[in-house]
This record gives C-alpha cells, sequence and structure tokens, in this order.
C-alpha cells in the first residue's frame, strides 16, 4: 500500500513590519518542504535550541533557496493558504500572482501563489 501526500501551499512573509518580502511553497502536513530530497521544516523556532553544525546547515539551507528575508537576515514566518470554494467567483491572473494566504474562488486553491512558487530542487 502506497501512503499519498497532499501538497500544501504555504506563504511566508518577513515578521518586520512594512517588509514586502514574501515567498510561497509546497509542502506537507507537517509544515515542511522538500529541499533537494530531503524533509526540512519550515518553522525556524524548531531550531532555535540547536546549536553549531545542525543549526549552521539549517540556516545556510534556507539562505541558499532564499527562504530567509535578505534584507532583515530574518527567517520568514510561514502559515497555510485558507482557501474558500466559491463556484461565483471565477479564477483570474490575480490568484495565481497573489503572495497572501487566503483565496476565495473557484479553483479552491489550486492556482493561488502558483506565479510565486519557489522551486526548492
Amino acid at each position: 500500500m502506497t501512503a499519498t501526500t497532499t501538497a500544501i501551499r504555504y506563504f511566508g512573509k518577513c515578521p518586520v513590519k512594512g517588509c514586502k518580502t514574501r515567498r510561497v511553497v509546497d509542502g506537507d502536513k507537517r509544515m515542511a518542504v522538500k529541499i533537494d530530497g530531503r524533509w526540512t521544516s519550515l518553522n525556524a523556532y524548531e531550531y532555535a535550541g540547536f546549536t553549531g553544525e545542525r543549526r549552521a546547515e539549517f540556516i545556510a539551507t534556507m539562505r541558499a533557496h532564499d527562504l530567509v528575508c535578505g534584507a532583515h537576515e530574518k527567517f520568514l514566518r510561514w502559515e497555510g493558504g485558507r482557501f474558500t470554494y466559491n463556484p461565483e467567483k471565477s479564477c483570474t491572473p490575480k490568484c495565481e500572482a497573489a503572495a497572501g494566504p487566503r483565496c476565495d474562488c473557484s479553483c479552491r486553491g489550486a492556482n493561488h501563489g502558483g506565479g510565486h512558487v519557489v522551486s526548492l530542487h
């Protein structure tokens, strides 16, 4: 039996007020993304207690894949997309260009933020 994983789109933003840095990634229900074939948590706080090589590796991986704010050197804050199905509202290019987590159109989130998804391979 093969287990299937449903991709969840996550939307990250810089925690500094007024900063416009945004990223969009596809991950799994653990709020993790597959980076170069290895699962990595998007939650930087999980690594707060680590020091040395493990912490350095995490920070380097996040920077290498542009998942931190380069202007402020801050980890992005991530949240899963919240999609509402609305058959009355057609999906438009605005949906694909979205950088925020909320959507209420007929695509059920399939297109939402798609134009900004960061490739992690």
